[in-house]
């Protein structure tokens, strides 16, 4: 007897649980070929259970055309121009938005910032996929988001001690 699949949804968590309870709560932002999403996830720290909160997707081929002076340095599968003022915009309003749908500030609710991209393919060189990642940071910053929230907040030191390592965490 084979079993079937099973399609769950990630239970619903209520805006006043996310701002008195321990959560942490973590924005994946993704610019890919066809999508741009931003993805609103929060984890209880005191069950491990983690929570969609919400889901904002658009169009890639939307970013707004270069302006005069801007310097495209490449181009989707799809043959749209992108420039690195223009990705940041999309960014900015897509983490923006999604935001303001969860009723979330940027800077005393949301933890950390995880950015990513798909678009590598349609790039002639490294250079370009370099300017690609610095519009990713540059439309967090712009949305508010404080630079620290966007690189890990542990640094960890690693002392010998009677040839075994321990590792001190430090916030």
């Amino acid at each position: 007897m084979a079993l079937k699949p099973r399609i769950t949804e990630s239970p619903q968590v209520r805006l006043i649980d996310l701002k008195s309870k321990p959560f942490f709560i973590v924005a994946s932002l993704e610019v890919g070929n066809t999508t741009t999403k931003s993805i609103l996830t929060a984890t209880n720290m005191d069950t491990g259970r983690t929570h969609i909160i919400n889901k904002v997707v658009r169009m890639t081929r939307d970013v707004r055309p270069p302006r005069p002076g801007e310097t495209v340095f490449g181009k989707t599968l799809t043959g749209v121009e992108l420039t690195r003022e223009a990705v940041a915009e999309l960014v900015r309003s897509t983490l923006t938005e999604s935001l303001e749908r969860a009723s979330l500030d940027v800077k005393t609710d949301l933890n950390f910032v995880v950015r990513s991209t798909g678009v590598v393919a349609g790039f002639d060189s490294p250079e370009e996929v370099g300017e690609f990642i610095k519009a990713l940071a540059d439309g967090c910053l712009m949305a508010g988001v404080p630079p620290k929230n966007m690189t890990p907040r542990c640094l960890f030191q690693i002392s010998l001690k009677s040839s075994r390592n321990t590792v001190n965490w430090k916030k």
